[in-house]
């Protein structure tokens, strides 16, 4: 009786070891990627789908970015399958002075509209206090 639940507990925390595993290299790739990642690049792709009726459709997509000395810019183009432009423009950049993030995104729908997004986050570190002594 003893040996089974020593078993039942081995394999369960066997089972978990092997679940979480999958999580910490997908993290590890993550992170070797932003470090190799290129500071500019150019990116074109379209998608052609075929509805169950035989139509197809094709929309396409484009996008310029750069990074570098704490900023950041985006652009891209979407043409859908009707023939509407959408275009985001987004940049931010990071002061380590007052560690601080901003970024700004515009995005222009196809009938003209556009909306702007400005956002800004500060980081506060956590300081511990030491244990009072007595």
């Amino acid at each position: 009786m003893q040996t089974s639940r020593f078993a039942s507990l081995a394999l369960a925390l066997l089972v978990a070891f092997l679940l979480a595993a999958p999580d910490a290299d997908a993290r590890t790739r993550q992170t070797r990627a932003r470090k190799s990642a290129p500071t500019s690049g150019h990116v074109e792709r379209s998608v052609t789908r075929t509805g169950p009726d035989g139509s197809s459709r094709t929309s396409s997509h484009e996008s310029t970015w750069q990074r570098g000395d704490g900023q950041w810019s985006r652009d891209s183009v979407h043409t859908g399958p009707n023939g509407g432009v959408t275009t985001r423009n987004a940049a931010g950049a990071y002061d380590p002075e007052t560690k601080t993030w901003t970024r700004e995104k515009v995005v222009t729908r196809p009938d003209g509209s556009s909306v702007t997004t400005d956002v800004t986050k500060q980081i506060t570190p956590v300081v511990q206090e030491p244990a009072p002594t007595e």
